[in-house]
């Protein structure tokens, strides 16, 4: 008898388990979601910037940039631009971020991230895109 409820106890608690297991995988899909559409409102805000100022190099206030009155900027999303080209980054980003904005922007080789300097590209590797150096290594980057 005892074992019978040991029993049902036992698979009671599996069950439970697996159903907080799946609520937090859940929330952190969710949470990268949200990043990754942060950085790409971020993104295009910060390249149409890039374009009506290609003599500015560095960092840009958000303020400076014309981005939607509903937008809440992410923590960690941060931008550079140099030479005329925008870099929009997570300096610390969530493991999955890369995979998911190249989800999102259709493979897009514009997406990656920094190891040795250089783009290193979720699905294609390294694509021959030097990133600044201002951009720590090991972020997350999109550059237009």
């Amino acid at each position: 008898m005892y074992g019978a409820v040991f029993l049902a106890l036992a698979l009671m608690l599996g069950l439970l388990l697996d159903l907080d297991d799946q609520a937090a995988r859940s929330s952190e899909s969710t949470d990268l979601s949200v990043l990754a559409h942060s950085l790409l409102v971020y993104r295009n805000a910060l390249a149409e910037y890039a374009v009506a100022h290609p003599s500015v190099t560095g960092a840009v206030a958000d303020s400076a940039l014309n981005l939607p009155t509903w937008y809440v900027k992410a923590s960690g999303v941060q931008g550079y631009i140099a030479a005329g080209r925008s870099y929009t980054y997570c300096s610390d980003p969530p493991r999955g971020l890369a995979t998911q904005l190249g989800k999102l922007t259709g493979r897009s080789l514009a997406v990656g991230s920094v190891s040795g300097g250089q783009l290193v590209n979720p699905f294609a590797g390294q694509v021959g895109v030097s990133v600044p150096t201002a951009i720590p290594q090991g972020s997350v980057v999109l550059y237009q």
